[in-house]
């Protein structure tokens, strides 16, 4: 499949059989995890937007947070770069921890 737009060509990225491309699977569970463990959110989407830089997250409470609003949700943009540093280490980073507590704060109360 030919690479469309202006995107970066993303070699550790893989694209599924119809050029989807696949989200990290690794990043998705330790940014879940985190999220369930101290947000009590849960990690639905994680996409890459169109021009490849960021990955676009977007957070649901879980049932445990007893929320008013069980609809709500809070999208986030990781750069791609941290992604990767994630995918590597297998851990979260500090920037990506901090940037977790300062906006899931808002959707879900803190564990």
């Amino acid at each position: 499949m030919k690479p469309r737009g202006k995107g970066k060509n993303l070699t550790w990225i893989n694209a599924d059989k119809h050029g989807f491309m696949t989200t990290p699977k690794q990043s998705f569970k330790l940014i879940d995890s985190y999220a369930r463990q101290y947000h009590l959110c849960f990690l639905a989407e994680m996409f890459l937007n169109k021009g490849q830089t960021e990955y676009i997250l977007c957070f649901r409470p879980t049932e445990e947070s007893q929320t008013s609003d069980r609809y709500a949700c809070r999208y986030l943009n990781v750069n791609v770069g941290e992604i990767r540093i994630l995918q590597q280490a297998q851990e979260l980073t500090d920037s990506v921890r901090i940037l977790l507590n300062k906006e899931l704060a808002t959707l879900g109360p803190p564990v």
